[in-house]
């Protein structure tokens, strides 16, 4: 990898009332592109992850395109009223623009934590994909997680609870509770890569675990004692961008893809780690 000086460029993409904020950042013209969609109540800096990891795919000759989910990042619309399937129209159109406006010759797509839900609901029109610390049983993973006295009261009192700054209604919570995530897996052909820490605080690497036992295409890339943003040790970062770039590099131009210490693929017994494997 080679270090390269990225420039983003300021977009709107259309969809709803005001459209999607975006940063893309062009490698070179006609190069393999990467969508990268962020969790929930994130944005597309995603804390220095994305950002990060833009810089590092660009070193990869990989274009990236970055963008805030509608009530997000720097959009003006409230999160108060979204649900998940006004998520899922804006990963539809950011899509649709990258494939229609962006010079590429392939295209993928990041997807961190909750964003790998609405991937799998959305089925995109992309070459291959990758999940980050997946969050895939949204009911026992997430919606569990929000029923705590405060939140419940905050409802109850205003209407709204408050996520990392955002306002978020109870019908967000009621669609993590129920929807069709699993069910859609049935109809997922894209190939996948999922990489998740083993020491995940926020979403128990286990359900990626489960999920890629019943749905053996969906690989399985394991870090042991990475945390759910891959920023407790500085070489977890390093290893999830490797494994990713690698994963893309492969789909992309068949390239042979290197074993990346740490980072461990074994769909069929994950539970202890083990020599590395290539990914």
């Amino acid at each position: 990898m080679q270090d390269r000086d990225l420039h983003d460029q300021r977009l709107t993409i259309p969809n709803g009332a005001a459209g999607l904020n975006a940063k893309l950042s062009l490698a070179h013209p006609g190069r393999p592109l990467l969508i990268l969609a962020h969790g929930f109540a994130g944005n597309k800096d995603e804390n220095g992850l994305f950002t990060a990891a833009r810089d590092y795919f660009g070193g990869c000759d990989f274009s990236v395109l970055r963008f805030d989910f509608r009530g997000c990042g720097e959009n003006d619309d409230s999160f108060r009223t979204v649900r998940l399937v006004d998520l899922q129209s804006d990963l539809e159109a950011v899509v649709a623009f990258a494939r229609s406006s962006v010079p590429h010759s392939g295209l993928g797509l990041v997807s961190f934590s909750l964003a790998s839900a609405v991937s799998i609901l959305v089925n995109p029109r992309v070459k291959a994909q990758v999940f980050w610390s997946p969050a895939i049983y949204t009911d026992r993973d997430m919606y569990a997680r929000h029923q705590t006295d405060e939140i419940l009261d905050s409802i109850q009192n205003r209407g709204y609870f408050v996520k990392a700054g955002l306002e978020v209604g109870p019908q967000f919570l009621e669609d993590l509770k129920s929807n069709q995530v699993i069910g859609s897996l049935s109809k997922f052909s894209r190939p996948t890569l999922m990489i998740h820490g083993t020491a995940d605080e926020r979403i128990p690497w286990t359900s990626t675990l489960a999920v890629s036992r019943r749905f053996p295409k969906l690989k399985l890339c394991r870090i042991p004692d990475a945390g759910h943003s891959f920023k407790n040790k500085p070489e977890f970062r390093e290893l999830v961008f490797s494994a990713t770039a690698d994963f893309f590099g492969k789909q992309f131009v068949k390239r042979r893809s290197k074993p990346q210490q740490y980072c461990l693929q074994d769909n069929a017994d994950a539970t202890q780690p083990s020599a590395a494997s290539s990914v």
